[in-house]
């Protein structure tokens, strides 16, 4: 699987105790988070490593005029969240930690599925946000 044109990020950018971070530390990240994905443009698709990046990257567009599905959609392995035309679309996946892969809770071939859908996501890029 070869992935072009990717770009990385966090939502949270501190290794808190126990890999918790406290309502402050997201709140102080998001400036961040905000900023990177304004200085991105053209991105089709955002996949979300992790329950938090989910909330977070949903919560991001909700803040910039996305149609974020009432009730807002749960996270979930695979799940996909269309903002509407002129945003990216979102794709959920647990993330890729130590204690995921571990337990069995994330598989290599799960992390490549959500992956392979994220290439093969239609090629039209958002126009603004």
């Amino acid at each position: 699987l070869v992935l072009t044109d990717l770009w990385m990020t966090a939502a949270v950018r501190c290794a808190p105790p126990d890999n918790k971070p406290t309502p402050a530390e997201v709140a102080n990240c998001a400036p961040w988070l905000a900023r990177e994905l304004a200085l991105l443009p053209r991105v089709r698709v955002v996949v979300s490593l992790g329950k938090l990046a989910f909330d977070r990257v949903l919560l991001h567009f909700a803040a910039n005029g996305a149609a974020v599905p009432h009730p807002r959609p749960k996270f979930a392995h695979g799940a996909e969240v269309s903002l509407g035309d002129a945003f990216p679309l979102v794709i959920a996946s647990y993330h890729p930690s130590r204690q995921n892969t571990q337990t069995g809770l994330l598989s290599p071939s799960m992390l490549e599925a959500v992956f392979r859908r994220a290439r093969d996501a239609p090629t039209d890029a958002p126009t603004s946000r």
